[in-house]
């Protein structure tokens, strides 16, 4: 069906049998020119930046967070140089204190133009997965095609023992290593197109390691011979590898761990919910000494309150 969007008030108007439930709000134009109507809960291009737009594509409500994530980086950091974990503190630090602003699918995202942006989170248990299954996913846009392997997650040590995901000449991989044996799973879509992918990489110990593209299982690897632990003291490297080196140039946002092997429900819902994002925590409001009003709108990625 088609929306009628006012800009300027936020508010939307049913004509096609679409429900609205949810306001809207603008955040940027396109490349092309197309403007993009960025919102709280939904996403779509329209064909022109009039008040009243015709709907090319739709993003449904956010996506139930998967069981099992341990850690979760949005992103949304617009100044400073902390990099937030909202499940378990695992916060780490940019290489750059600049500003971030709309550089995410989800709101705010990792700007590593040119390379040279990273995020350093320390050690420690929750990100070292070591005998268990593990499950990483990210939105990931770049323009640029960066020649050879460009590593963007990273949580080996010097001797290789760990696991990282990066791009080989634009498609989407995953390696882990024990120390003993190691194993690379790569795809063959090149990523560099200028537009948001959602990747994630599954790994079930003993089995194999599966990658996903934007919804879709894309490869299947034969990594069950990795037997040893994953565990290393090396720190986790979002947008470039450990060594410091040039990583991706382009963006990231919602990086998330899972210690469990998540489902391809799981990975096909985050991926059709878009710019609405996975739930998120819920909040729980107490009353002040003398009251506290509520407004119960939901946010990007969010699930409402509770109190």
């Amino acid at each position: 069906g088609t929306i009628a969007v006012d800009v300027d008030t936020a508010a939307a108007e049913d004509l096609g049998g679409l429900e609205v439930q949810h306001s809207w709000r603008t955040h940027g134009v396109t490349d092309g020119g197309d403007r993009i109507q960025r919102c709280d809960e939904r996403t779509f291009v329209s064909d022109r930046a009039d008040d009243e737009v015709e709907v090319l594509q739709t993003y449904e409500l956010s996506a139930p967070r998967p069981d099992g994530a341990v850690a979760w980086w949005r992103l949304e950091e617009r100044t400073g140089n902390l990099a937030k974990d909202l499940l378990n503190n695992r916060h780490g630090t940019w290489s750059s204190a600049t500003a971030r602003p709309d550089y995410g699918l989800v709101r705010c995202g990792m700007d590593a133009t040119g390379g040279t942006t990273g995020i350093a989170v320390p050690d420690h248990p929750v990100l070292a997965v070591g005998l268990s299954d593990f499950s990483v996913e990210m939105w990931l846009r770049t323009d640029v095609p960066q020649a050879g392997v460009v590593t963007f997650l990273d949580k080996r040590s010097g001797s290789g023992v760990g696991y990282r995901a990066f791009l080989d000449s634009g498609a989407f991989g995953f390696s882990i290593d024990d120390g003993a044996d190691a194993h690379t799973t790569t795809s063959t879509l090149d990523l560099s197109d200028g537009m948001w992918h959602h990747v994630a990489a599954v790994v079930t110990r003993g089995v194999d390691t599966r990658l996903y593209v934007d919804g879709s299982l894309v490869t299947i690897g034969a990594s069950g011979g990795v037997a040893g632990s994953l565990s290393s003291g090396a720190p986790l490297h979002i947008g470039r590898e450990n060594t410091g080196g040039i990583g991706l140039d382009g963006n990231l946002d919602e990086v998330t761990l899972y210690h469990a092997a998540i489902t391809p429900g799981n990975v096909g819902a985050i991926h059709g919910a878009g710019c609405a994002g996975k739930h998120m925590p819920p909040i729980e409001v107490s009353p002040g000494p003398f009251g506290t009003t509520v407004v119960n709108k939901v946010s990007a990625g969010g699930q409402g309150l509770t109190f």
